[in-house]
């Protein structure tokens, strides 16, 4: 039964997808390596709690606002039960307003079940924790909620507060990620050509544009400010640009190779797409919105593709756009739930939300490895050049280097992408000599001029192994890891 006040429809679409999430994350609640990335956000987030600056003693590429966020998450808490909590709340909130703008041109169940897909596919793309995507989209739902709400209307006025709010979150959203930077172009020209195709006078469009920039501009503007008040204008500006120009791509064949398993992940949600755009026939609502969206999914398309490697998270943004489109495949009698029911099995399949033994295992041995560094730690230094990241707080260590993330001292492709010297971070992490040392255990011997051999031969001259085990991530993988000891 449909409800017919339009709060009430909200509420309980509200309610049901929170419990659909919930039900759905239960097996992840808990586990402290969901994923190395949301670990590391957690981490910098309490260390800014007791003094440390982002780019400055923990550095990292993502832009500031995801570490606030993370700083205020660990505010309330730092058991990361309750960023996993807010997290799911956030995406909850994303697949209902998702929902809202699927109701421009959907009725029935059709949103709620548009919605509910939105969750279920976070799965497969890694998306079942604090992934930045799963903040920053609901940033981005919502200016596009914005500005489809005034789309049809003809009061310019009415639709310029609606455009400058949802440039305010674009702006946020940029904050969060670089990448948002492409939507937000996008959104921002979307409402120039509206203003423009209102009849206003061309100045006034200029003018109002003109805002617009200044509105998504201003919190990175005040970010970069403070860093550069403060000195640090040089390591920011790194963080933000540099570095990723000069990070090393993947390969043409690997990226070729990753995009396809992206896809593959993906396939059932873009037949469902493909599905909707061909039977948008039947929605004649749809016209009036169609090129909007048909564009806010090609410019997520081009963010996506615009980031030199590929990772199954970096597609979770194209979730956003799919998401209203995917609707109206499910609005079809009995088709629709039958395609549900199709996407929802599919997506359960590849990204295994019901695993609690996975979960499990992973908690279990991230509490063998929190004891065994206990043991051996002593008053000198840890050095994780693998995950689980949250082993620093967890044993109340404090990392020898701003390189936190390991992947910034043990990848290649991570080499010298900083404001840092890699081969000087590894040999002052070397010389300190710290009594232990995590590691995958496919990290080969040294190499020739490679800048971990000294820590390499440290471990092969001074150190013993003491603990050998499984780390884990998502979707049951598992990678052996070492930890040495070291007199």
């Amino acid at each position: 039964m449909i409800l017919a006040n339009p709060r009430s429809v909200v509420l309980r679409d509200g309610l049901i997808l929170l419990v659909c999430a919930l039900i759905l994350r239960a097996a992840s609640f808990g586990d402290p390596n969901i994923h190395l990335d949301e670990a590391f956000y957690l981490l910098v987030g309490q260390a800014m709690h007791h003094g440390a600056v982002p780019y400055i003693d923990i550095w990292d590429r993502k832009p500031f606002g995801l570490f606030a966020i993370y700083w205020a998450i660990t505010g309330i808490s730092a058991n990361v039960v309750c960023y996993q909590l807010v997290a799911t709340c956030s995406a909850v909130a994303t697949a209902l307003v998702l929902g809202q703008i699927a109701r421009r041109w959907v009725s029935g169940w059709a949103p709620l079940m548009s919605g509910f897909a939105y969750l279920v596919q976070l799965h497969p793309l890694v998306g079942m924790g604090g992934q930045s995507p799963v903040f920053y989209n609901l940033l981005m739902a919502g200016a596009a909620l914005l500005l489809i709400g005034g789309w049809t209307g003809s009061d310019a006025a009415a639709f310029r507060w609606r455009y400058f709010a949802a440039m305010a979150l674009c702006g946020l959203a940029l904050t969060i990620k670089q990448t948002t930077l492409f939507e937000g172009i996008g959104f921002g020209l979307a409402g120039v050509w509206w203003l423009h195709r209102s009849g206003q006078p061309r100045v006034r469009t200029g003018g109002d544009a003109a805002l617009a920039i200044v509105i998504a501009a201003v919190p990175t503007l005040a970010i970069a400010s403070w860093y550069a008040a403060h000195g640090f204008w040089p390591e920011w500006w790194n963080a933000m640009a540099t570095s990723n120009a000069k990070r090393e791509g993947l390969g043409f064949l690997t990226a070729a190779h990753n995009v396809y398993a992206i896809t593959r992940l993906l396939l059932v949600y873009i037949g469902l797409v493909a599905i909707g755009l061909a039977a948008q026939r039947h929605v004649p609502a749809f016209r009036a919105y169609r090129g909007f969206m048909v564009c806010w999914l090609a410019i997520a398309v081009f963010g996506f593709l615009s980031m030199p490697n590929f990772f199954a998270h970096y597609a979770l943004p194209l979730l956003a756009p799919m998401t209203p489109i995917v609707a109206i495949a499910l609005s079809r009698p009995l088709l629709g739930p039958a395609l549900l029911a199709l996407s929802a099995l599919i997506a359960v399949i590849l990204g295994r939300p019901f695993d609690f033994a996975h979960h499990r295992a992973s908690a279990r041995g991230f509490a063998e490895m929190t004891a065994v560094i206990d043991r051996y730690r002593g008053d000198r230094g840890l050095v994780l050049l693998s995950s689980p990241i949250l082993l620093y707080p967890a044993t109340h260590s404090r990392p020898l280097s701003p390189l936190v993330f390991p992947e910034h001292l043990a990848n290649h492709l991570e080499r010298d992408v900083s404001h840092l010297s890699t081969r000087v971070e590894l040999q002052r992490i070397t010389d300190a000599r710290p009594a232990v040392v995590l590691i995958r255990a496919m990290i080969e011997a040294p190499q020739r001029d490679d800048p971990i051999n000294p820590l390499l031969r440290y471990l092969h001259d001074d150190c013993r192994v003491v603990w050998r085990g499984q780390v884990y991530e998502p979707r049951t993988i598992s990678f052996p890891a070492l930890i040495y000891a070291c007199r």
